[in-house]
């Protein structure tokens, strides 16, 4: 298999061009294209919460026998933590799932209630809330991987890959062990990410096979199983889940290896603009995580969303 990193020093892959339309530019595509308009590039926008470096060896000063001194184009390197993003993602499929789920409500109580006018309500709750609970995975996950690359690796990581541990566990373990969560905190945060995985799972694996319907009390109707799984108030209980547990464990970040701490200046404000969107959409309440100067955690664990 062909390595696409961006990293990679071997020749970027061509593109290919699809008969309709353009083909995607992948990553060393666009690596390749960076250097090749460097000279002309204006600038770098440096997005909120990216962070930016100088390679090794990235500046390379030359001096010609006749003195001439120049200078290689300067390539710097970005990073974004795209878990704010997520959660962001999340927080405003919740409304359209929450809401969705109102308008199913309201048409299922009419007395001559128009059938298909329901069945795109159901449409867009099932949307909402795929969005709303894959959105929220994605968040921890893209966390996990902030986390990950700021610290060293974990001891039992080639044993995961050999035993093919999976990944809610990894993605828990290696949470747990660099950001030293304890009991009872870190069982409720197992115990979460193992069922938005789950559910993350059945929207992204969905499959296609005949099953049982399954009563929903709302429309006094069997349905297929994703109308029921993925309905509104399932939707907005993990983004008020998830939004708490990373609450809770940006709050903890001070407690990590040392470039795991020098980046909570900029996840609580990231998560503070989280935040900020989570309560102007009214979504379920729950109490906020504080960090003291030292470091530790005023609200050690993950409290249920307030009903």
């Amino acid at each position: 298999m062909r390595d696409t990193c961006p990293d990679s020093a071997s020749r970027p892959p061509r593109p290919r061009r699809p008969r309709h339309g353009r083909a995607l530019l992948l990553p060393q595509a666009r690596r390749t294209q960076a250097l090749r308009h460097t000279q002309r590039m204006p600038g770098v926008r440096l997005t909120a919460g990216a962070d930016l470096r100088l390679p090794a060896g990235a500046l390379r000063i030359k001096v010609g026998a006749d003195g001439t001194v120049s200078a290689d184009p300067l390539v710097p390197q970005l990073r974004t933590d795209m878990w704010p993003q997520w959660l962001l993602e999340a927080v405003g499929a919740a409304q359209i799932a929450r809401d969705s789920a109102a308008e199913v409500a309201r048409l299922a109580a009419l007395s001559d209630r128009d059938e298909e006018a329901l069945d795109l309500a159901l449409g867009s709750e099932l949307r909402g809330s795929m969005r709303a609970i894959t959105a929220s995975a994605f968040a921890v996950d893209a966390f996990y991987a902030s986390a990950k690359s700021r610290s060293p690796a974990h001891p039992n990581q080639d044993a995961w890959r050999a035993n093919r541990t999976p990944r809610y566990a990894q993605v828990f373990e290696t949470l747990r062990y660099h950001l030293k969560l304890k009991p009872p905190g870190a069982n409720q945060i197992r115990d979460r990410v193992e069922e938005l995985f789950r559910f993350r799972d059945w929207a992204v694996h969905p499959g296609s096979r005949f099953r049982e319907p399954v009563y929903r009390s709302d429309i006094d109707s069997g349905v297929d199983w994703h109308f029921a799984v993925f309905r509104g108030d399932n939707g907005v209980a993990a983004v008020a889940n998830t939004t708490s547990m990373m609450d809770a464990l940006v709050a903890t970040l001070p407690r990590g290896p040392e470039e795991l701490r020098q980046s909570y200046p900029a996840a609580r404000r990231a998560m503070t603009a989280v935040l900020e969107s989570y309560d102007g959409a009214s979504l379920p309440s729950f109490d906020r995580a504080t960090a003291n100067a030292g470091g530790s955690e005023q609200r050690p664990t993950p409290d249920e969303p307030a009903r």
